[in-house]
């Protein structure tokens, strides 16, 4: 609609190159929209392929398997297509086909329904492999190598191989002090057989000229101490430029948690000295989010959680996160001084208050704690210890007089130790990989508190892709909770372990399938070990499928170990896969339930089970 409130039509081809007139004046602008077809793949035919299967190669054009396959999944666009060859293609070469060639033709496009037919057509050639690696290093003008090495890697040659080589010798001259540094892959002799090419392969290592820096400079991080920014890089003026300590100065910049973005560069970009300037973006360091969640047990949860990423402008982060849900209300507050000890570890101090309505009992505790966290990088683990002190009360605990179950009002102190191991492919949606995790925690009268106790918690799960849409998801927990160097009644009725709910035995509330006293009254186990086993279709790429059984053995007397009783349920569900984790509603049937357990209960929540 133009200023005079003349309405104007056009239609816009956007294979025409049109615009409107310079001099048009308007207010508002309505597009109306006319989709036309969707086009999808309905048949893909694939020949050729060797080295893996049809389907395997089928998923480079639409994705992974699913029972049910939608039009909306299996979209066609030119773009989609060529990305399919371009990765098929990619695929075959990194397992040695370095000539492999992958052509795709639209066999049928029907413009009345949307379905197209592909024909792809694979020229796989022959395997080529690595056999030998020579590898030389030239100084500048050197003619012979200062190093040289042989090796006989055996493995497929392609170019994820060669960077697999490149990489550790560039870095090596990097630390040195070449930080122009060239590596160049060539091939010494080919043998050809039936089935493979036989490679023996050089890599000349060019260092280039020694190279020193200047100084170290800063643009933008105005908003943080300069003393902040400086304590995070290792490097001297004078000091041989090592262009990997460049590199991890800036990944300590970015770690700080204050920067929207931490770039580097060199000046002069060549030169036997180079002054490294770090470049920081800004962000946003404080920020207020609303949060909300649903289980069936809590039923709705919402809360609020404040941050300050920027304390005293020296990069330390305070978050308060406060909860309420329509069992449990609780608090947590946090401050961290990120990389203290060498740059490398966390020091934070915390304090913790929450109230809940268990099965049987009132849950009460507050506390704080102090401590270190620091990640593993040889192990690819996070660790943390701290010291805690805490006040734990258990209100409401009605049991057969005859059954012991601790200290209901305690002061623990003691030292807590976790390890978290995460190779997963995806933290809420896995579908490969293996995470561990431990947390050992000692108590002790000694530390200041009136009880003492040990807890131990060892954990793992693990993820496959069995193909076709289907997944294997496996879990296992292992907790022990006992007194040595005290009496049973040291052990606090709160640290005992309360097994049931979504995340664990699926056929019962969450803390219902602990032991029970003559009464059906929840005592809790000293020790238990917990199985799940889980197998997911995916039926399209957003929903799924589940059967499950979820087993656990426990004691509430850890001396009747490993267990005096076992629980077993089996079930099933559907989730709904989205970008905050799995929405899951699950049935678990209990397969030998105890005169007071349920036969079996309904769950909805929020997140991946383990």
């Amino acid at each position: 609609k133009s200023q005079d409130d003349v309405e104007l039509e056009s239609a816009w081809d956007p294979n025409d190159e049109q615009s409107l007139p310079r001099d048009l004046l308007a207010r508002s602008v309505h597009f109306k929209v006319n989709r036309g077809i969707r086009y999808y793949f309905d048949l893909i035919e694939i020949s050729g392929l060797h080295a893996m299967s049809v389907g395997q190669g089928r998923r480079y054009f639409v994705g992974p398997d699913t029972l049910l396959r939608t039009r909306a999944d299996r979209f066609f666009t030119p773009t989609r297509l060529e990305n399919g060859e371009r990765s098929l293609r990619d695929a075959l070469q990194r397992l040695g086909f370095a000539d492999a060639r992958v052509k795709t033709v639209i066999a049928e496009q029907n413009t009345t329904n949307g379905a197209v037919r592909v024909r792809v057509t694979v020229a796989e050639g022959l395997r080529v492999m690595a056999r030998s690696l020579t590898t030389e290093v030239f100084l500048p003008g050197a003619a012979i190598p200062l190093v040289r090495r042989l090796t006989e890697p055996m493995e497929p040659f392609s170019r994820a191989w060669q960077q697999q080589v490149v990489v550790p010798l560039r870095i090596e001259q990097q630390r040195k002090g070449y930080p122009d540094v060239r590596v160049t892959i060539s091939t010494v002799a080919l043998q050809t057989n039936a089935t493979n090419i036989l490679m023996d392969v050089r890599a000349r290592v060019d260092t280039g000229p020694e190279v020193r820096l200047g100084i170290v400079r800063f643009e933008g991080g105005d908003e943080v101490r300069p003393d902040v920014l400086s304590s995070r890089i290792k490097m001297k003026s004078g000091e041989l430029l090592d262009r990997v300590e460049a590199e991890q100065g800036r990944e300590r910049l970015s770690r700080i948690g204050v920067f929207g973005s931490v770039g580097l560069r060199y000046e002069p970009p060549e030169g036997e000295i180079r002054d490294v300037i770090y470049e920081m973006g800004k962000s946003e360091t404080t920020t207020i989010s609303l949060l909300a969640g649903y289980g069936s047990y809590e039923q709705i949860r919402v809360g609020i959680e404040f941050e300050e990423r920027n304390m005293f402008r020296r990069a330390h982060d305070l978050r308060l996160l406060v909860a309420q849900s329509m069992k449990s209300t609780s608090a947590d507050l946090s401050y961290t001084i990120p990389q203290v000890f060498a740059k490398e570890m966390d020091v934070s101090a915390s304090g913790a208050f929450l109230r809940r309505e268990e099965i049987d009992f009132t849950r009460r505790e507050y506390g704080g704690s102090v401590g270190v966290s620091r990640y593993l990088r040889a192990i690819k683990t996070d660790a943390s210890l701290s010291y805690g002190y805490e006040f734990l009360n258990a209100g409401g605990v009605q049991v057969d007089p005859n059954s012991l179950v601790g200290v209901t009002n305690a002061q623990a102190a003691g030292f807590t130790l976790t390890l978290s191991r995460d190779l997963r492919d995806h933290p809420l949606l896995p579908r490969n990989g293996l995470r561990l995790f431990a947390s050992i925690e000692i108590a002790s009268d000694a530390l200041g508190g009136n009880v003492d106790f040990q807890r131990i918690i060892l954990g793992g799960s693990w993820h496959t892709d069995l193909g076709g849409g289907r997944l294997l998801h496996l879990g296992v927990v292992q907790g022990l909770s006992f007194t040595a160097g005290g009496t049973r009644n040291d052990l606090p009725f709160n640290k005992r372990f309360f097994p049931g709910g979504e995340n664990s035995i699926r056929g019962y509330q969450e803390g219902e399938a602990s032991p029970l006293d003559s009464t059906g009254k929840q005592l809790g186990a000293e020790i238990y070990t917990q199985g799940n086993i889980e197998l997911e279709q995916l039926l399209t790429t957003s929903w799924s499928l589940v059967a499950f059984c979820d087993a656990v053995g426990m004691a509430a007397d850890h001396r009747n170990s490993p267990w005096d009783e076992t629980l077993v349920s089996v079930g099933g569900g559907i989730r709904w896969r989205t970008p905050f984790g799995p929405v899951r509603v699950e049935y678990g049937y209990n397969l030998n339930p105890r005169m007071f357990d349920p036969s079996g209960t309904l769950l909805v929540s929020v997140g991946f089970p383990f």
